[in-house]
């Protein structure tokens, strides 16, 4: 069995996703594989997030530590409107996901 960064990977739905968020993108040394299902961050944590990841956002190594960051949410999904928000925020800082 491999315990190493490369071998792990991290995902939830709805609040799971927010913390795989929360935890996956902040931990990058631990992670390379996140995956995020019918979920966003609410606009406040949104913001904050931004705001306090400013190196992460702005790093061209973190694209290269995701191996795999899969973000999926459906229309009439209640998270719609939260999870296209995120997806325009990591547009704006060229993270790399699979939608």
């Amino acid at each position: 069995m491999k315990a190493d960064r490369e071998s792990r990977a991290l995902a939830g739905l709805s609040m799971g996703g927010l913390q795989t968020l929360d935890i996956g993108l902040t931990n990058l040394d631990q992670f390379a594989y996140l995956g995020v299902f019918s979920s966003g961050w609410f606009p406040d944590r949104r913001a904050a997030f931004e705001k306090d990841q400013q190196a992460l956002l702005k790093d061209p190594e973190t694209n290269k530590k995701l191996r795999l960051f899969w973000i999926t949410n459906g229309k009439p999904d209640i998270a719609y409107k939260n999870n296209q928000a995120m997806l325009e925020m990591f547009d704006r800082y060229g993270v790399k996901y699979e939608y």
